[in-house]
């Protein structure tokens, strides 16, 4: 309870140091910005962040650590500044009247890190381009701000399948199971709704064990206490894809009769429309490291022509350098960003599905494509056969590591099924937890065994090795569901 109390009390002064930094940033542009974390004595969100405006300026901002909260201020200050005076000049050189109103967000589990944001209030004439990136050294030494980076959309990456509805009454049934609360089994998703399995879930539901339990990325947009997962996504994008990996842990582990099943980590980083930015994924895994997560599924991601998130791969880059080991990133390769067209599914992938370094045309999807640089982190994509990927799925002999041949040789192939909707998933969102699962499943019945281990005992390596693979190698693992 006292560890319980000094959190809360660290995380008022924090808010309220927070609140007092945009109000002094706020009198730059004469508008008055609030900023009011959840707490226990106030578990709402006070909303003066409109996350229904589209943001002129939206930058993510991670400062060196142990910068201190006083140098920490001048310098968001000083970018306040910044695009304060971009803002002038402009009105100066085209005879406009733009005003704005600039916005702060840190991420509640890691004080190097915040979002900003800035909206256009008023003007008459042509809305000015947002200004460049500002320099590390904008309006000081610099010595305090590793990275200023645009912030990225993140997306769920598939075409969820034919139908949205949702069937409440066909529960998931898990089996009974033993827990082993040392391996934990962290989603970034759209949150959970344990209302859709039989035993309401809430066994393996993972708490922080010291403290308050921090689930909720999307604070911001939804108005929520920060310990809230509820899956408020339509299709229920994130509770498809925990049950996926559910199943497919409990397809492994009945081989060797042990139903034993991790904790799950709940990480709300999409909304509710299953949009996302690197800066909830980059604050959500900062809080996997901490707690030191088994496993990271990352079914979403966002496309780039080669530009490099510095702030999200920096904390890739922890997760692979974690101080007790490794955390394995299973990410999703990505799909056409296209609705589906009912019976196209289990054809072959188009030339254009490929993800490539190739000039002109490079086509990268992150944070699977940090796989060429992380060894921890495994792309996944669905598979019509074991030579090709299905038609909306990304491919890559270079780019994928492994792919879900569902349900093979059937005509439902390619589309994931899950008891609370009959017409399926599709997407390679829905391949990884498979992959995650499996995975997972062999390192509970298997103690001391890799990842990379268990990845070889999972899948399967075609002999010999075809010419033109849709993964690396060629590699894959079939899957079945109801």
């Amino acid at each position: 309870m006292e560890r319980n109390i000094s959190f809360f009390n660290n995380l008022l002064l924090r808010c309220l140091w927070i609140s007092l930094t945009i109000f002094l940033i706020g009198t730059m542009s004469s508008c008055t910005k609030y900023l009011y974390l959840p707490t226990q004595s106030n578990p709402s969100y006070s909303l003066s962040y409109q996350p229904q405006v589209k943001k002129w300026v939206n930058w993510n901002i991670l400062f060196n650590p142990g910068t201190s909260a006083s140098v920490q201020n001048a310098a968001l200050q000083n970018i306040t500044q910044y695009v304060t005076n971009y803002v002038n000049t402009w009105n100066t050189n085209h005879g406009t009247s733009f005003t704005y109103t600039p916005f702060y967000i840190s991420c509640p589990c890691d004080p190097s890190l915040f979002n900003f944001t800035a909206t256009p209030l008023a003007g008459s004439g042509s809305l000015p381009l947002p200004p460049p990136l500002p320099p590390k050294n904008v309006g000081g030494s610099g010595g305090e701000i590793d990275y200023v980076q645009m912030n990225y959309p993140m997306i769920i990456d598939s075409a969820v399948g034919d139908s949205n509805k949702i069937y409440a009454s066909n529960k998931i049934v898990l089996n009974t199971t033993s827990i082993d609360s040392t391996k934990t089994l962290a989603v970034m998703d759209t949150g959970l709704d344990t209302a859709l399995f039989q035993n309401n879930f809430h066994g393996l539901l993972w708490r922080d064990p010291l403290t308050y339990t921090i689930r909720n990325f999307q604070f911001f947009t939804n108005g929520r206490s920060l310990d809230d997962f509820g899956d408020d996504n339509d299709v229920k994008h994130g509770t498809a894809v925990t049950s996926l990996a559910l199943e497919a842990l409990e397809n492994y582990t009945s081989q060797t009769q042990n139903n034993v099943k991790p904790l799950v980590m709940v990480l709300k980083v999409l909304d509710n429309n299953g949009a996302g930015s690197t800066f909830t994924v980059s604050c959500a895994l900062s809080y996997t490291i901490q707690h030191q997560a088994t496993i990271v599924n990352a079914s979403l991601g966002y496309y780039s022509a080669g530009d490099v998130d510095s702030i999200l791969y920096h904390y890739v880059q922890l997760t692979n350098s974690a101080v007790t080991k490794p955390i394995p990133i299973f990410a999703a390769a990505g799909n056409l960003p296209v609705s589906p067209v009912s019976g196209l599914a289990c054809s072959p992938a188009a030339p254009g599905n490929e993800l490539t370094l190739a000039s002109p045309g490079t086509r990268l999807f992150f944070p699977a494509c940090f796989n060429g640089s992380f060894s921890n982190v495994t792309a996944v994509t669905s598979l019509k056969d074991p030579l090709t990927a299905c038609f909306y799925q990304n491919y890559s002999s270079t780019f994928v590591n492994l792919g879900v041949v569902q349900n093979p040789g059937s005509p439902d192939c390619c589309k994931f099924k899950v008891a609370f909707k009959n017409s399926g998933y599709i997407g390679s969102s829905f391949a990884t937890p498979v992959v995650s699962g499996k995975v997972m499943g062999c390192l509970l019945t298997t103690p001391g065994t890799s990842v990379p281990a268990c990845l070889g005992l999972v899948s399967t390596l075609p002999s010999p090795v075809p010419t033109n693979p849709a993964t690396s190698q060629g590699k894959y693992l079939n899957f079945s569901t109801p």
